[in-house]
């Protein structure tokens, strides 16, 4: 793991080995299955989107949160064009909100935190949630061969449900205008 940030730092691997031999083994060996298990802060920040469900939701209702609907290069692009403010999406919200950030890092509470934040109206939330996984799966399987019917899948688990909702989008958008692209053979 030191030589994960290490090398994302641009220092050098034997700086990484000598902090193994200067921390010990043992020691970095528990800091790295900390770092592991930390990796599940998923399940964390939907327990502290719950505890603070109303703040948020009174946020969103005021406009202080991107609507998920509005999340995705086209979205973007309108809001630009219109030179319409853009408020943050929840995961930056959530860590202002909960974590005190100032808007330099963003959280995932993923589909079950935007169910919570959203209240009654999460099930309009999961008709466009399965609607974009509908529409996904059908031009993957429409124009494409089952390796994107399989790269669909993969990233509606790692994106989608995650909460990235912007980025499934984005994965989406660009597909069809592949299928698009493909039908009219440019």
């Amino acid at each position: 793991m030191q030589i994960k940030w290490v090398v994302r730092s641009g220092g050098d691997v034997l700086e990484a080995i000598h902090i193994v031999n200067d921390y010990g083994y043992s020691k970095l060996l528990i800091d790295g299955l900390e770092y592991t298990f930390n990796r599940f802060q998923h399940n964390y920040h939907v327990a502290l989107v719950f505890e603070r469900y109303e703040q948020l939701n009174t946020n969103y209702n005021n406009g202080q949160i991107l609507p998920y609907w509005a999340e995705g290069i086209f979205q973007t692009i309108f809001y630009g064009l219109f030179q319409m403010d853009r408020p943050p999406i929840l995961g930056n919200e959530i860590a202002r909100e909960i974590f005190g950030s100032k808007d330099t890092w963003s959280t995932n509470a993923g589909l079950a935190g935007w169910a919570i934040v959203l209240q009654e109206k999460f099930i309009i939330f999961f008709i466009y949630i399965f609607t974009m996984l509908f529409i996904s799966f059908y031009v993957a399987v429409r124009f494409f061969d089952k390796k994107m019917l399989l790269i669909i899948g993969c990233f509606s688990i790692f994106y989608l449900f995650h909460g990235w909702i912007g980025m499934f989008v984005n994965l989406i958008s660009y597909m069809f205008i592949f299928s698009i692209l493909k039908r009219i053979r440019l």
